[in-house]
């Protein structure tokens, strides 16, 4: 999963002079799942070696995962899908307040 995006930027500053674009291609699914804390942590070639085939090995994984989605779905019915959709949003609503709750003790030592 990726994106292109194009961006016209002003060389002179002023707005009268010439434009140029900038292209580029941002990865949507790799920084999700194997983000910046685990790519920084790598020191040396070895390292960047075993990355790599970690995130290879993830992103076949989502393949398969998302390849075999159509057969679940039809396994669970929409009643199912129903029921499963609520508890995720249960389980990403109790996230969410611990993030919000992590912050605000971050901010106010004195209430943790």
């Amino acid at each position: 999963m990726a994106t292109y995006t194009s961006i016209e930027t002003d060389n002179n500053g002023a707005g009268g002079g010439e434009t140029s674009s900038i292209h580029a291609i941002v990865p949507l699914s790799i920084p999700l799942l194997a983000g910046p804390g685990s790519i920084s942590a790598v020191h040396g070639i070895e390292h960047y070696l075993i990355m790599s085939l970690e995130i290879m090995l993830l992103s076949v994984t989502v393949w398969l995962t998302f390849l075999i989605a159509p057969w679940v779905a039809q396994r669970l019915g929409k009643i199912g899908i129903d029921v499963f959709t609520r508890l995720m949003g249960l389980v990403l609503a109790a996230i969410s307040v611990e993030f919000i709750a992590g912050g605000i003790r971050g901010l106010f030592p004195a209430l943790g």
